[in-house]
């Protein structure tokens, strides 16, 4: 039940329920129900129930229902019913039951139940 508002270069690991709003180059590990919104160039990995919104250059990995929203460069590997809006130049592998909407020059590999509409330049294997 931690909180951090208004920071930069932070760091936070083995949290629950910690929130971060306004933050810039932060990272959180092993971290549950934690959400970021307005930052930039953070990492999460290893986390649950994670939400990222107005993110660029943001990656997160092991993750589970994660949500992004208005992102840009930002990655998931190995995610389950993670949702994409409006991104550009990311990539998904190893997903299942995703959906992204109105994206460009988006890649998955190895997934399942996945749709995709209003997309440009997209690519499907396996």
């Amino acid at each position: 039940q931690s909180s951090i508002s208004g920071c930069t270069q932070s760091s936070t690991s083995g949290c629950t329920q910690s929130t971060k709003s306004g933050c810039n180059q932060f990272s959180t590990s092993g971290c549950t129900q934690s959400s970021t919104s307005g930052c930039a160039q953070s990492s999460i990995s290893g986390c649950n129930q994670s939400s990222i919104s107005g993110c660029t250059q943001s990656s997160t990995s092991g993750c589970t229902q994660s949500t992004k929203s208005g992102c840009n460069q930002l990655s998931t590997s190995g995610c389950t019913q993670s949702s994409t809006s409006v991104c550009t130049q990311f990539s998904i592998s190893g997903c299942t039951k995703f959906s992204i909407p109105g994206c460009t020059k988006s890649s998955t590999s190895g997934c399942t139940q996945s749709t995709k509409s209003g997309c440009n330049q997209l690519s499907t294997s396996g």
